[in-house]
């Protein structure tokens, strides 16, 4: 397969798939193209004929796990997720995968026990850590989330999603200028990402610091034009300064 763009190796993965005696391992490769292209329905059908081939294919499996939550399809997630961890129980993705479906339905006690079994059999990764914090914010649990975004950031210092969720956090306990220096430091390392402007915007406004919240929205708004909370946001903050 020639090297390149995504798209430049489609057309080799078509090709191969058509040819191949080994179908599977090329439908996988063109289903993981197609992923990185964002065409996501195109990848889970491309994943879900690996599985009509050999329904026991750990990367299939985990890979639809993923596509499908992302797709809307909890129940066919969940279902591919539980496989994958059927066919490698020692396999720490399959229990992230199973986490963030069971946290989208709300199945907190459930979504924290499947990210606990994945930061287990993977000591080294973060996300399930950041994953065990939403659950805690989603929960109503701001202060265990601290602490399992501690522990993400212990893993990975620069996960800017664990110092979003530990910002959150601390504005929702009012812990304002703490929460500021978080989403600083996570713009710091991600300068065009519109959550942490937006982050700090509210660590701003909550600190009765409008006039300088203003330009923290303003570039959200740059990066993400359709970035509703930011706009009524910035509405708000605008009209309390010229009030």
């Amino acid at each position: 397969m020639r090297r390149g763009k995504p798209a430049d190796a489609l057309p080799d993965c078509d090709k191969a798939c058509a040819l191949s005696p080994d179908r599977a391992h090329h439908e996988i490769l063109r289903g993981g193209t197609l992923e990185m292209l964002g065409q996501k329905i195109d990848a889970a059908v491309a994943f879900r004929r690996v599985l009509e081939l050999e329904p026991e294919n750990f990367v299939a499996n985990e890979r639809l796990a993923i596509l499908e939550r992302a797709l809307g399809r909890p129940t066919e997630a969940l279902a591919a997720a539980d496989r994958a961890a059927r066919i490698d129980p020692s396999g720490s993705s399959p229990h992230h995968a199973r986490g963030n479906v069971l946290l989208d339905a709300k199945r907190y006690d459930e979504a924290q026990a499947a990210f606990t079994k994945a930061g287990e059999l993977d000591r080294s990764w973060s996300a399930p850590h950041v994953g065990r914090g939403q659950t805690h914010i989603a929960a109503g649990r701001q202060e265990e989330a601290i602490a399992a975004f501690d522990d993400a950031l212990r893993f990975d210092a620069t996960d800017v999603i664990a110092m979003k969720g530990r910002g959150d956090a601390l504005l929702t306990l009012h812990r304002n200028e703490e929460a500021l220096v978080v989403f600083e430091a996570a713009i710091a390392l991600d300068s065009g990402w519109q959550l942490a402007h937006f982050g700090r915007a509210c660590a701003l406004v909550a600190l009765g610091r409008f006039e300088d919240a203003i330009p923290s929205l303003d570039r959200a708004l740059e990066l993400d034009p359709e970035f509703r909370a930011a706009r009524e946001s910035r509405d708000r903050v605008r009209a309390a300064v010229d009030h």
